[in-house]
């Protein structure tokens, strides 16, 4: 066998089936962010059933996630613009999310100022769809009053 044959069959081999072998990815990427922005969409449209539709049912927060919205609903008009989503780490069971979020207050008492803020969702699957069962986040950032 000539060694032209031999690496012209080496490469065809190669870009036929090696990609075939690299791993794939443990989550859809992006069911897993429309979930994470479904929620934010929810929370700036004050739909509270909205929200609550994100939030997954065994989440340790989510009886009192019901209250806490209507009253922020009631008090408050937001702006709320997510970015830098990133998956952290994922199993079939569960993923990490971070995100970096901006809150505006564009109505509402002073008590809640506009602020940005990191942190990372939990999302776990019910009923095979992906919803936020925690949230860790960071130290938020105030911004002045005219952001």
């Amino acid at each position: 066998m000539n060694f032209r044959f031999f690496s012209t069959l080496l490469f065809t081999c190669a870009t036929f089936f090696v990609p075939a072998c690299a791993p794939k990815p443990m989550v859809d990427e992006n069911a897993v962010f429309t979930s994470v922005k479904d929620n934010v969409n929810a929370m700036q449209n004050k739909d509270l059933e909205g929200v609550m539709a994100t939030v997954h049912p065994d989440s340790p927060s989510f009886g009192s996630t019901r209250e806490v919205l209507q009253d922020l609903f009631k008090k408050y008009d937001l702006r709320i613009t997510l970015s830098d989503l990133k998956i952290v780490s994922a199993t079939p069971e569960e993923v990490k999310v971070s995100f970096v979020q901006k809150t505006e207050r564009l109505k509402g008492p002073v008590d809640l100022q506009s602020s940005v803020c990191d942190g990372v969702h939990t999302l776990r699957k019910d009923h095979g769809k992906w919803k936020i069962y925690n949230t860790l986040s960071g130290k938020a950032v105030a911004l002045p009053a005219n952001s």
